[in-house]
């Protein structure tokens, strides 16, 4: 069995509820994204734009063009922060975290 078999059967046999899906617009997230909803599971994609690059929005939309042509459901959320001190990473990460689990609340 390969690889890519074994990880779409493992997908499949998740508890079947709708979950939301954190989706970059990079290659891992997105292929996350298409193999669950292949998989038959019933999902919502949540894009975060940290507004650090001028790129970012039209990038966050562009996964909303590709939940659109898959029937999902898009939110973009975008982390409205001001001058950025310390370790940009690590903040951007914090935000990103922060934004997400918000929304989750929000959903349940």
């Amino acid at each position: 069995m390969s690889s890519f078999t074994h990880l779409f059967d493992a997908l499949a046999d998740l508890p079947d509820q709708r979950m939301a899906v954190a989706v970059s617009g990079g290659g891992d997230s997105v292929a996350l994204l298409v193999l669950l909803h292949e998989a038959g599971h019933a999902i919502s994609a949540i894009t975060v734009d940290h507004d650090l690059r001028p790129a970012s929005r039209a990038e966050a939309e562009a996964v909303g063009a590709l939940c659109d042509r898959l029937g999902i459901g898009h939110t973009i959320l975008r982390w409205q922060h001001g001058d950025i001190t310390g370790n940009l990473q690590e903040s951007a990460r914090g935000a990103r975290r922060h934004l997400l689990s918000a929304r989750a609340r929000v959903a349940n």
